[in-house]
């Protein structure tokens, strides 16, 4: 069952803190969320989210407390198991600064909010570095877990090759490694086809990939791979722009044609057109005195 956003009561709306959401989110090792204090120190139920209520007959029950505590504790516990990147803990789709040529993927991303149900056909990206698509895969991510309580999984991929043989060498099975990964509600792979192309790299993308589609699971989907050189190409403007991902094999050659065959069918495919704004970003991802953009990654 989706779970809807948590209702507060007049005396906790407005809190400045967490914006009426019930939650605040920080960067540490991975994004990570906490319950707002305003909810954990609330004086009715002590933080905890239920509280004994007497009925008219006099017989005692435990109820949900108003302030909100029980549902913010599942969502910020979900959020944490996400596993988002720290840089991109409080990224929202309302926040990346669209152009002409984006406006239409970014609605698309701000209709999945609240009408995306687990099954349903998620979306690939495919552009240069720095044109925001981590930015709108970890915003969705972040809303689904935080507003909708679904079970998500965020990894980039050579992180996830990188825990799975970190998983190997202390005796686990690949099963195991695997399973979390298969069995959650929405998967996101951000820079799929990033890697050496081994035979065990592929494996991997095969099982993974294979396996949700067996289910009906939904995926996401980033990748600086171009679907087809064709599609980026298509214009005369923007063959100089994209002249870096047309350097580079398509992802059709990077994951093989099977993948690829079920990739299509399990996502709706964007090219995100844009040049790369990391370059006018400071350290703390915020634009630098005089780069006149206004974009976060």
């Amino acid at each position: 069952m989706t779970m809807r956003p948590m209702q507060l009561d007049m005396a906790q709306q407005g809190c400045p803190t967490c914006r009426e959401d019930g939650f605040v989110t920080v960067a540490k090792d991975n994004a990570a969320a906490t319950i707002c204090p305003h909810i954990a120190t609330c004086t009715v139920c002590g933080g905890r989210g239920r509280m004994s209520q007497v009925d008219e007959n006099g017989h005692s029950r435990i109820v949900a407390c108003s302030c909100g505590a029980l549902g913010a504790r599942k969502r910020v516990a979900l959020f944490n198991q996400a596993r988002l990147p720290a840089r991109f803990h409080d990224a929202e789709i309302a926040g990346f600064v669209h152009t002409a040529e984006t406006f239409e993927i970014k609605r698309a991303f701000v209709a999945l909010q609240d009408h995306f149900e687990p099954g349903n056909r998620g979306i690939g990206l495919c552009g240069i570095p720095g044109v925001g698509k981590t930015h709108l895969m970890a915003g969705l991510a972040r809303y689904l877990t935080l507003h909708r309580g679904l079970k998500v999984m965020f990894t980039d991929f050579s992180h996830l090759l990188w825990s799975l043989k970190e998983g190997f060498n202390n005796r686990r099975s690949e099963s195991e490694l695997v399973r979390p990964l298969v069995e959650v509600d929405v998967l996101f792979i951000d820079e799929l086809g990033k890697g050496r192309g081994t035979p065990w790299e592929l494996g991997i993308v095969d099982e993974i990939v294979s396996q949700r589609y067996n289910r009906g699971l939904s995926l996401f989907f980033a990748t600086n791979h171009p679907f087809e050189i064709a599609a980026l190409s298509g214009n005369a403007n923007h063959v100089a722009r994209d002249r870096a991902a047309m350097a580079m094999e398509p992802l059709s050659d990077r994951v093989g044609l099977r993948i690829w065959s079920r990739l299509q069918q399990m996502c709706r495919l964007e090219v995100l057109r844009g040049r790369d704004a990391r370059p006018s970003m400071g350290r703390n991802g915020q634009p630098q005195p005089g780069a006149g953009s206004t974009r976060s990654w």
